[in-house]
């Protein structure tokens, strides 16, 4: 065997020797590569069974989305009261559970008596009546017709008392007032979860002091348009309205406190009513 010969078989094993090297090479990436993909398997089961706090985050919002369907999805004629959750991502305030309490029916109606505070043409809503009490502590919570740090930035809160009707006529008769600690902005006003719970926990506290037939309920939430704002339903008024205070009595008062100027909205379609106050 000459020495060309000798060349050639080395070559030949060399080139061997390569291949099984690339094919090795070529499985050993294959394997790394599956170990990786069953590893990522393994960690999505894991988080799908522990449940990451992202996960969970959302499951709730998505199971909160689904109560407030079927708690809210009622007619007229049936009345809810209290406010137990918070959407962070909107303005929501979930009216938690069916209530007791049954507006009073009239046989006749009310006698208006007190100061109406606005002339409207067409039909009235209903009519939002005050007592010495809550709107003297509306207006001292609001520095009402003064210019201070605190009601430059918007303000807002719950409305407490009863319901009336009579036929289509709607009374709502303000007892009390619970003003929210909010954040509030010149044209914002955010209420939280803990806000709501707060004001609930001192509706509690109210009621434990008040005869049974006497117990106060919601009759809607109150917040201001401070500065040069008009005094209107906004955009997202009108979806807070529409989502937590859709029963006809439900209200909506609009205020401004700098301009002397406010406004009450009646149902989830915020018709406009009458403020009635005290003589």
């Amino acid at each position: 065997m000459n020495k060309f010969e000798l060349f050639l078989i080395a070559i030949g094993s060399v080139d061997v020797f390569f291949l099984i090297g690339f094919v090795l090479i070529i499985f050993w990436i294959r394997r790394i590569s599956r170990s990786l993909s069953d590893l990522q398997q393994k960690s999505k089961l894991d988080g799908a069974i522990i449940g990451t706090s992202d996960d969970s985050s959302k499951c709730e919002k998505e199971d909160s989305a689904i109560r407030n369907d079927t708690l809210l999805s009622h007619d007229n004629s049936e009345n809810y009261d209290g406010v137990s959750f918070w959407n962070e991502e909107k303005p929501q305030i979930v009216i938690k559970a069916k209530s007791i309490y049954e507006p009073i029916q009239l046989d006749a109606p009310f006698p208006i008596s007190g100061v109406i505070n606005r002339e409207i043409e067409g039909d009235i809503a209903g009519y939002l009546i005050f007592n010495d009490y809550a709107i003297e502590k509306l207006k001292s919570a609001l520095d009402w017709g003064k210019l201070t740090s605190r009601n430059q930035v918007e303000q807002g809160g719950i409305l407490l008392g009863a319901i009336s009707f009579y036929k289509d006529e709607i009374y709502c008769f303000v007892d009390d007032i619970l003003l929210a600690k909010t954040k509030g902005m010149p044209a914002f006003v955010e209420f939280t979860k803990e806000m709501w719970r707060d004001m609930q926990n001192e509706l509690g506290i109210l009621n434990e002091k008040r005869n049974q037939d006497r117990k106060l309920v919601i009759l809607g939430w109150f917040h201001t348009h401070p500065n040069n704002l008009s005094v209107f339903m906004s955009g997202m008024d009108m979806e807070t309205q529409r989502l937590n205070f859709p029963l006809n009595w439900q209200v909506s008062l609009v205020m401004n406190p700098h301009k002397n100027v406010l406004r009450v909205f009646f149902g989830k379609e915020a018709d406009e009513g009458v403020v009635v106050f005290p003589k």
